[in-house]
């Protein structure tokens, strides 16, 4: 991967997963934490050809976010629980995106191409 296509920087937030409901069972609390900051990322719109692609797998698939392979802080993988967080300088507006699905290029654990939907 070149270096020079990662040329945002991220945040990758996850949600505790100790919470639980009033029936025991575990449950999300909306509340989302930084577990991993400053990740070096590259981040495009899906092309229209790609859109139709993945419409066709997942549903409003609306970003492609790559990065560096990297465990998450307790060393869990990053997984569609996770959300990516991207605090965009010239808007000067947090962006967050949903993961839909989560790619190890080539399973060499050196690239993760994250497939996403911006929430608004």
């Amino acid at each position: 991967m070149r270096a020079g296509l990662l040329n945002r920087i991220i945040t990758i937030q996850t949600q505790p997963s100790t919470a639980q409901n009033e029936y025991g069972a575990k449950s999300s609390t909306g509340s989302w934490y930084d577990d991993m900051m400053d990740i070096p990322a590259g981040i495009w719109p899906i092309r229209g050809d790609e859109y139709h692609l993945a419409n066709q797998s997942q549903s409003n698939i609306t970003h492609r976010i790559q990065m560096r392979w990297m465990p998450l802080s307790d060393g869990s993988m990053i997984t569609p629980r996770c959300r990516i967080k991207y605090s965009d300088p010239e808007l000067q507006v947090d962006r967050f995106f949903e993961i839909v699905s989560v790619i190890n290029i080539d399973e060499r654990n050196r690239t993760l191409q994250l497939m996403a939907k911006e929430q608004t």
